[in-house]
């Protein structure tokens, strides 16, 4: 099971549940500022400003994380598609299971 995402409805990333979830610490700050949560069930989009946020964070535990790299590995790939998201100006996109 993975979920995907989108950018300009062209599937850029798919990433298994089980990674994701184990990031769920990643999507406090979003959840702080904005309320906004990425649902590994359901369909969840971002704009640009909320992608900026959640970027932000993902590269953080990267870096400062103990974590197993193929964990860190998955939130550097989901940042760049944030990252890049976001400097275009376009909405994510993210399709839960």
């Amino acid at each position: 099971m993975a979920i995907d995402f989108y950018v300009h409805n062209v599937l850029k990333l798919s990433i298994p549940i089980n990674i994701l979830d184990s990031l769920d610490s990643t999507q406090s700050v979003l959840r702080t500022k904005t309320g906004r949560d990425v649902d590994l069930y359901s369909t969840t989009t971002l704009s640009p400003e909320h992608a900026r946020l959640w970027s932000n964070s993902l590269r953080e535990f990267a870096r400062t994380s103990a974590a197993a790299q193929v964990l860190k590995a998955a939130c550097v790939a989901i940042a760049d598609l944030l990252d890049e998201a976001a400097i275009g100006g376009q909405t994510v996109l993210i399709e839960g299971e």
